[in-house]
């Protein structure tokens, strides 16, 4: 993953939300492989808040686990976010924050 193609992503979630707040969850395979700036990149500033209710990582790895975290403690967001190990996990939690 490299930075573009972190951005397409962030232009999709806003295409995707029909000017609605939404719930999101973001799979990250065990396999990743990304380019240093993405972590490093504050990709949430384009206005996100404006249509995500709260995020969820999932990071299978202990790597990647630490990085999402690191990357939520050094880009805080004004909506809540959160990262686990499962899907599962992950989504019981997503489920669980109350709809705007």
């Amino acid at each position: 993953l490299d930075v573009e193609g972190r951005t397409e992503i962030m232009q999709q979630r806003f295409a995707l939300s029909n000017g609605t707040k939404a719930r999101v969850m973001t799979v990250l395979p065990a396999g990743m492989d990304f380019q240093f700036q993405v972590p490093t990149t504050d990709h949430h500033a384009v206005g996100l808040d404006a249509f995500t209710l709260a995020e969820v990582v999932v990071a299978p790895t202990p790597m990647l686990n630490n990085m999402a975290r690191l990357y939520f403690n050094y880009f805080p967001q004004t909506y809540p976010t959160a990262v686990f190990t499962t899907e599962d996990e992950a989504q019981d939690w997503l489920l669980s924050v109350p709809a705007a």
